[in-house]
């Protein structure tokens, strides 16, 4: 365990307030600016499904040898692979030359939330895990709700040329941060040689990964596949197409559910640390969230489409630390990084498959019911966390 410096403490904080901002700049503008380019959504939901496969695969590998070698080296390179990749999008105007750019871009990204979250873990001790990994959770969120405002707003005033660079500039900035500030959390465990292909053996023996681990991975599984099923494109283009509003517009509604997760994961961390139960919590939360879900399809207006989104991101501010701190519990010390990218391997699976599911689902009976479909996926994870999770199994 390493003692974390009030100095590196608001640097981890801040970088993960500008990496997090300048992704969502990117996926709120990324599927207007499809749109905007006359591509269907049928064949935007196979942009976003083949890119995924790359984060699914990165995060395997990124998470054992983080593990293994150290995380500095993964979390630092991932930002600045992440601003080259959202800075050349600018550049991009084919379908084929997006999905290449979204596909290193990806990349990057899967390797910064595998180190990102296993860093803050490692610095921090047992007893707070849930308000610190809450105030993680929500820098992140305000992030991503800055990022959505701010993207809107930029691709409608200035387009989509200026918005892309802005948002590469931003992670340069979080680079320098991380390189100059933030020091490594976990020293080598390699004596000798590194035997590459006994990494790569390891980081696939899901099988092996404790009881519980394999039990979220399964939640994550339809959560990730229900929630991705409209937050990745549909509901910017239902914004955009049915309400007829513009990039700033929906920059802002979808930053008002952000920003009101962040709010209540400020609250809720410390309820994590106290709670008698983190699975009760977790489910109590999932099954609201689900309900307002539910309701977004039956929106009149964009108000309502608002009120229901907003909602929605407060019940996700309650399961983020509870979920943080699950996961934490229930990973080995040794395989930190590697149980905790277990965890999202059902999830990946889902955020694969989500995207060509609701192009397809889109194209054939609307947007709308594609909500009620994420309502149930989200009901079956809770039901599987409640039925399935033992808070008080061993790790091993």
């Amino acid at each position: 365990m390493h003692k974390i410096r009030s100095s590196e403490f608001a640097a981890l904080l801040l970088v993960q307030l500008l990496a997090p901002a300048s992704f969502t700049v990117f996926n709120i503008a990324l599927p207007l600016y499809l749109d905007s380019l006359g591509i269907s959504i049928a064949d935007i939901g196979i942009l976003f499904t083949l890119a995924s496969v790359f984060y699914v695969v990165v995060r395997l590998f990124v998470a054992e040898y983080s593990d293994l070698v150290g995380r500095k080296l993964f979390y630092v390179s991932s930002i600045l692979i992440s601003a080259v990749s959202t800075g050349a999008l600018a550049f991009s105007a084919r379908l084929s030359q997006i999905l290449a750019v979204k596909a290193v871009r990806d990349t990057a990204s899967a390797a910064f939330w595998t180190t990102s979250y296993a860093m803050a873990g490692d610095k921090v001790s047992k007893a707070y895990r849930g308000r610190f990994m809450g105030l993680f959770d929500s820098a992140s969120t305000i992030g991503g709700g800055i990022g959505l405002v701010i993207g809107g707003w930029l691709a409608y005033e200035y387009g989509f040329f200026d918005t892309f660079l802005i948002a590469s500039a931003a992670l340069l900035a979080a680079f320098a941060l991380s390189s100059l500030l933030i020091t490594e959390s976990r020293e080598s465990r390699v004596k000798g040689k590194l035997s590459h292909s006994r990494a790569i053996r390891k980081s696939m023996r899901f099988a092996r990964a404790p009881y519980n681990i394999k039990a979220l991975a399964l939640s994550g599984f339809f959560l990730l596949f229900g929630f991705q099923l409209t937050e990745s494109f549909i509901l910017p283009i239902l914004l955009s197409t049915e309400f007829g509003l513009d990039a700033f517009q929906v920059g802002a509604i979808f930053s008002a559910g952000w920003f009101s997760a962040a709010l209540v994961y400020l609250r809720s961390r410390h309820l994590a640390d106290s709670v008698f139960s983190l699975k009760h919590l977790y489910v109590s939360g999932l099954i609201v969230c689900a309900l307002f879900t539910m309701l977004m399809a039956f929106a009149p207006n964009p108000f309502y489409m608002a009120l229901f989104w907003t909602a929605h991101g407060a019940a996700f501010g309650v399961i983020g630390p509870a979920s943080s701190k699950m996961v934490l519990n229930f990973a080995r010390e040794k395989n930190r990084a590697r149980d905790m990218n277990f965890t999202r391997l059902g999830g990946d699976i889902g955020i694969i498959l989500s995207g060509v599911t609701a192009g397809s689902l889109a194209q054939l009976f609307g947007m709308r019911p594609i909500f009620l479909l994420e309502g149930v996926l989200i009901i079956i994870a809770a039901l599987a966390v409640l039925a399935l999770v033992r808070e008080h199994a061993p790790t091993s």
